[in-house]
């Protein structure tokens, strides 16, 4: 008898000891959350942006302007190559945005994650990677 006492007893201080443990853990995941989020929603990419995009060919240069209007984003990138580009499927989430385009039948997926003014990231076409930077100009 005295050991089912003693076990119950340990059970009970372990599942203390969990709690103890667990709680404070999930607090600071949810207060980490929260903290993003908040720099999420004061964060905002709109603007022109100078970018670069590196190439076998070299490096292409131009404007991407940015703008936001009812919580979604258009993104439109000024290039030599292709002239006006207007990128479709934008989601902008922790500090990254996601894009794409169809370019003479190839989908090409962008990703940027944006620092203050400065952002990098890639252009995406099949199994090529470009790599691609962008400052963003001052108003």
């Amino acid at each position: 008898m005295k050991k089912i006492t003693t076990l119950k007893r340990s059970a009970i201080l372990a599942m203390v000891a969990l709690l103890l443990i667990a709680f404070p853990v999930q607090y600071g995941v949810s207060a980490s959350l929260s903290q993003d989020a908040e720099v999420q929603k004061a964060y905002d990419p709109s603007g022109t942006w100078n970018y670069e995009v590196e190439t076998p060919e070299g490096t292409l240069t131009g404007e991407m302007t940015i703008k936001k209007a009812d919580d979604q984003f258009e993104v439109v990138i000024e290039s030599d190559v292709y002239g006006t580009l207007e990128l479709e499927d934008i989601t902008f989430e922790k500090m990254v945005m996601e894009a794409s385009i169809e370019i003479e039948g190839d989908q090409i997926e962008f990703e940027w994650k944006f620092d203050g003014d400065s952002m990098e990231g890639a252009a995406y076409s099949g199994e090529d990677e470009l790599a691609m930077t962008a400052e963003r100009k001052s108003k």
